[in-house]
């Protein structure tokens, strides 16, 4: 099935019926776009040509149905270079010079790593505006820092050495910035300057330029090898070769650990490794690796920066990749610790949205579970902060007042009354909710020494089905539990392990052996007395279903749905014993075996029943089996195969 168009707006409603009934294999094409495949993309595109040959001076509302397309395309894939050339020229044919320029701007700030997008812009500009000078000039300042440094961008350097040239604008200083860049064309520059400078008959600049122009030649040389292997440097929708990301990995670490103090280069080629590395989070990773070790994020203004690309990554970076993702969470705790406001407001910000976006994209419990942990680890910093140099009625009432808001917002959403506007509200599911309750209770145990009401919480919600798989949740209940040394409970719980409480075995193995010990550690005859025969309100029934915390638990390891009602059913009369699949089995289970039996055994039969007479025979059944091979039993067609989804 082809993937749902992006935006809600849809291209073909504004048009006449006549036109869609007259242009069926545009429509067909746009209504079957599939934004995850480039032919798909490429198709439309087709279809668009064709559709403005055969409307030469269309009207405004297919102009419209066609500039959404292009929008709905690049606001999902701004690194479409040659799309957003396309939708330039066609800007051009429906609206004039300014539209298409407007476009080609928000070209390049959509992608402003391109050199062919730079270079087209500065082109229009310089061509139809030559008068706009001091704009221009800040164009290709700004340009300089972006694409600058790239190993091809020498088009944009000639652009640039041309306006300047022919605006009377001194070269000197572009080409002393440029014969230090290790660019594929470099030589050409070296020499141009050089012819320059003997014009000027500057002979010891010349012998500078000498100089530079051979240190910059050996670095050219060393990055060769990895710019050579380089055979896509562009953006595309099918996967990248292993082989590539490798090279841009191999290329990016070279530079960091041979040249650290190249850092406009290092930046450069990171940001050219993200064009066809779009999706790679290793990359991306590495490149805020980098960046932060450089980077002096106690100036708000760098800060901002580092933020802004963390939230480019994120918005980049398949959602099914998260480590990025953490990894800017953990960057923002830590520096929410190193600043006063305004940097907490804005780092709380950024925090914020990147955790409802975890929440948001991610379907998988344990990332919900760990990104709810990081948000109300955040929240207590930043609303409910408390230390030790805090008088106690302060801490207390910030410990109060941190638990009345996560009860609330708990409430709320298991009332289905959310709040969007409070964060917690919104970032509440059934997949992270044992977090905040346990989050909850632990503060009101722990922290606020109330135990009528953490009882009051564990009866609440334990009877929510969220939290019926949550080990967190029982872990502390049981633990809560032996602190009180409620040996009636404690019992109803193990009981109720493995079938009201559905639970890792491994879980419940460990929660079954710890409990034997401290029990037998703990308890006496009057609690056993107690406990074993007691009716416990919160589960036990009767003590005929009762487990024996001594006799019985140890019959629930590896087997949590084992009680004793059912131990009871499955008795088997001494008489039939030999049927048992216990005694088939003998020792070794799914191997069942017939073996012979002697039917009428004095084994643990009173002397007194001989009478005097010396007993008979033995009697034998299955005696014809004697060489019979066991029999398997294929437990996993039985429980595996044939078991209802």
């Amino acid at each position: 099935m082809p993937k749902k168009i992006l935006s809600q707006q849809d291209a073909l409603a504004g048009l006449d019926a006549a036109f869609i009934k007259e242009n069926q294999d545009f429509v067909k094409t746009y209504q079957n776009m599939n934004l995850s495949d480039i032919e798909s993309l490429n198709t439309i595109l087709k279809a668009i040509d064709l559709l403005l040959k055969t409307y030469s001076k269309p009207n405004d509302k297919i102009k419209n149905a066609i500039e959404i397309i292009f929008k709905q395309i690049l606001s999902r894939y701004p690194l479409l270079f040659g799309y957003w050339k396309k939708f330039t020229a066609i800007e051009y044919q429906f609206h004039g010079l300014e539209t298409s320029l407007k476009t080609i701007e928000n070209a390049t700030e959509a992608f402003p790593y391109s050199i062919d997008l730079w270079c087209d812009y500065l082109k229009v500009l310089i061509t139809n505006y030559p008068k706009e000078s001091k704009l221009i000039q800040d164009k290709i300042n700004t340009a300089k820092k972006l694409i600058g440094w790239q190993f091809y961008s020498h088009p944009f350097w000639d652009l640039t050495l041309d306006y300047y040239a022919k605006n009377g604008i001194d070269l000197s200083e572009s080409y002393y910035q440029l014969i230090s860049i290790p660019l594929h064309q470099y030589a050409k520059y070296i020499t141009a300057f050089k012819k320059l400078l003997s014009a000027r008959k500057s002979d010891t600049e010349i012998k500078k330029v000498d100089s530079l122009g051979k240190q910059n030649q050996v670095l050219v040389s060393q990055i060769w090898r990895y710019e050579s292997a380089i055979k896509q440097n562009y953006f595309n929708l099918t996967p990248l070769p292993p082989t590539e990301i490798t090279n841009w990995s191999s290329y990016i670490q070279y530079l960091i650990k041979s040249h650290p103090d190249k850092w406009q280069l290092i930046e450069s080629v990171f940001e050219r490794s993200l064009i066809p590395c779009s999706y790679v989070e290793g990359i991306w990773i590495k490149y805020l690796q980098w960046k932060e070790s450089i980077t002096k994020t106690s100036d708000l203004k760098n800060l901002n920066s580092i933020i802004e690309l963390y939230e480019r990554g994120c918005r980049i970076i398949p959602e099914t990749e998260h480590d990025f993702r953490y990894m800017f969470l953990q960057f923002l705790e830590e520096e929410y610790k190193l600043h006063e406001q305004p940097g907490r407001t804005l780092i709380m910000n950024a925090f914020s949205k990147c955790v409802k976006n975890i929440v948001m994209v991610c379907p998988y419990r344990a990332d919900q579970i760990k990104t709810m942990k990081f948000y109300l680890r955040m929240l207590k910093k930043s609303q409910f902060f408390s230390s030790i140099e805090m008088p106690s009625k302060e801490i207390l009432s910030k410990q109060t007042a941190y638990s009345k808001y996560l009860e609330i917002s708990i409430n709320n959403y298991m009332l289905k009354k959310v709040d969007h506007s409070i964060i917690l509200e919104d970032l509440l599911n059934d997949r992270n909710l044992s977090v905040a309750v346990v989050e909850l209770i632990k503060t009101t145990w722990l922290i606020l020494k109330s135990t009528l009401q953490t009882r009051k919480y564990f009866n609440q919600f334990s009877k929510h089905s969220a939290l019926k798989e949550s080990t967190e949740f029982w872990q502390l209940y049981y633990e809560f539990e032996k602190s009180t040394k409620n040996f009636v409970r404690l019992n109803s719980f193990t009981n109720g392990l493995g079938t009201d409480i559905l639970l890792p075995t491994s879980f419940i193995n460990n929660i079954l052996n710890d409990y034997k010990s401290f029990y037998l550690l703990n308890s006496n005859i009057s609690q056993y007395q107690t406990s074993k025969n007691g009716q416990s309100a919160a589960r036990l029934a009767d003590s005929s279903t009762a487990l024996d915390p001594v006799l019985d638990i140890g019959f629930k390891i590896n087997n949590p749905g084992w009680s004793r009602s059912m131990h009871n059913a499955r008795k088997v009369n001494k008489a039939d014993w030999y049927k048992s699949s216990q005694y088939k089995e003998n020792g070794h289970p799914g191997i069942i075996s017939d073996r012979p039996q002697i039917t009428n055994t004095i084994i643990e039969r009173p002397s007194k029943s001989f009478k005097n007479v010396l007993p008979g025979l033995p009697t034998f059944r299955n005696l014809e089996k004697i060489n019979q091979s066991g029999n398997f039993r294929d437990y996993y067609s039985e429980e595996v195969l044939n078991s209802k989804p």
